[in-house]
This record gives structure tokens, sequence and C-alpha cells, in this order.
């Protein structure tokens, strides 16, 4: 299977000469209002289906001041190819690029690191979660059952938050989107050498990025970088000269990636 990350030239550029990934910290992205948007139902649904008792204020309270204080770090991904929303969205007004990515092998790439890799849901609602029957035996019976590894509300708020950035406001639903994002209060890897945390400016604003060498990650697993990246597409306005970009490629370390790099079909122009 493959995943389709949409991006500007001068991120392509940083990604290949740079041998890095850069995560954005979701509280500078979207995704900052639609998490606080999914905290807003749960919480709004646990009002609603069991009063306003001082435990079930104890708990909305603590996922709320939670969910506003902490931010994971994330990448996106779309499962859709040639994509005209996205061109115009994500890669610079289509003259950016979009880089076919094996899922599998990217997965194998972050085995042991502390990250959840999914698919992005829409418009849900939020008494089908996953953990809302759960909530629902704590406040109904007054315990979680055992076999579900959670023991009491403060590691359950913890799941729901984990959970939250993969839930995204349903006018998003064409992109179809895969997150990969980092799990609160972990590292992100035993390998204090293969990622760090740096500032940026960009978009007339300075932001901070988790910027992982997945070089060193590609090494330690066996794996060559363009068996993960396996082409390159160049948007429907793009200038890219394509003999120009193969030679980047190969000059950057990635001669099958040279050998798959075309024009985009999209009738963008």
């Amino acid at each position: 299977m493959y995943i389709y990350h949409y991006t500007t030239i001068k991120a392509l550029y940083g990604i290949m000469k740079n041998k890095e990934f850069w995560w954005g910290n979701t509280s500078s992205m979207n995704d900052r209002n639609e998490r606080l948007e999914f905290i807003g139902r749960i919480t709004g649904a646990v009002r609603e289906d069991f009063g306003h008792s001082d435990k079930c204020e104890e708990f909305c309270r603590h996922i709320e001041a939670e969910a506003s204080t902490e931010f994971p770090f994330a990448m996106c991904f779309s499962t859709q190819a040639e994509d005209a929303s996205q061109w115009e969205r994500y890669a610079d007004r289509a003259q950016g690029v979009c880089l076919k990515i094996n899922s599998e092998v990217f997965a194998s790439l972050l085995e042991g690191c502390n990250v959840v890799f999914n698919n992005v849901y829409y418009d849900f609602d939020v008494r089908n979660h996953r953990y809302y029957p759960l909530i629902e035996s704590y406040f109904k019976e007054g315990e979680i059952p055992d076999q579900t590894g959670i023991y009491d509300l403060e590691s359950l708020a913890s799941h729901i938050l984990a959970s939250a950035p993969i839930y995204k406001n349903h006018s998003f639903w064409g992109e179809c989107e895969r997150r990969v994002y980092t799990l609160l209060g972990t590292p992100f890897c035993d390998n204090p050498d293969t990622y760090r945390y740096d500032y940026e400016s960009k978009d007339n604003e300075i932001k901070r990025y988790l910027k992982i060498r997945y070089d060193l990650l590609c090494l330690k697993k066996g794996i060559k970088p363009d068996d993960m990246i396996v082409e390159v597409v160049i948007g429907p306005r793009g200038r890219q000269n394509i003999e120009e970009l193969k030679s980047f490629c190969i000059d950057m370390g990635f001669p099958g990636l040279a050998e798959n790099i075309r024009l985009s079909d999209c009738p963008l122009r």
C-alpha cells in the first residue's frame, strides 16, 4: 500500500539533502482546534449523560486542562494520489511535489518508536468511541473492567487524549488522511542521535518541529531510503526541471528515486 505526502519544493530539498523529516507541532496546525473540538465533544457527552457531579467535573476538567497544554508532533499523509484539493492546500498551490511512500516500509522504520500511525476519522459520534463504554462503566458502576488494561480515571483520560489526534472535522473527509504522531510524555525513541527539537521561521511565524534523522533510522533497520520514498510527482503548476531533479536525487543518494520522477497528470493549470 502507498501513502502520499503533498509538500513544497523547499521541504523536498530539506527532506533529501538533510535526510530529515520535520514533524509539526499540532499546536500550530489546524489540528489544535480539531483536537480541542474532539475533547469538547467527549466532555459534552459525559456531562450530558452523567450529570454534573463532582466526579464528572473532575474527569472533564482533567481532560480539558491536559488537552489545552500538551500537543503531539505529527506528519500527515493521504491515501489519495493526484488529489486537486491537496495539491492546492499543501503543495504550494500545486507548484510543489507529492511523495509516494511505501507505507509498510515507513511503518517498519518507526517500529520501536513511541508513535501512533493510524487512519484519521471524520464526523464521528463520540459515544461510538472505543473508550466511551469504559467511561460509562466508571460512572454507572464505579469501576473500569479489569481486562481493558486501564485501571483508573487518570489512565482512562490519558488514553482518550492519546487517541485525539486521529479525529478531524468532517469538512476534511476528502483528504482520506493517515497520520503519524508522537505519544505525550515519552521520548520519540531510545536513540537521541536520531531526533531533536528545533525552531524554524516559517509562514511568518516561529514554529517548533521534531526533526527526525530518517537516514540513521534506515541504517539501523537496513532500509534503503529510496525503498521508502518510491516516486516524486511534480505538481501540475510546477516549474521544476525533471533532469535537474534527477541529478539532485542521485547526488543525494537516491538513485532509484531518480528513475521515478514524473509530472502530475492532474488538470490544474
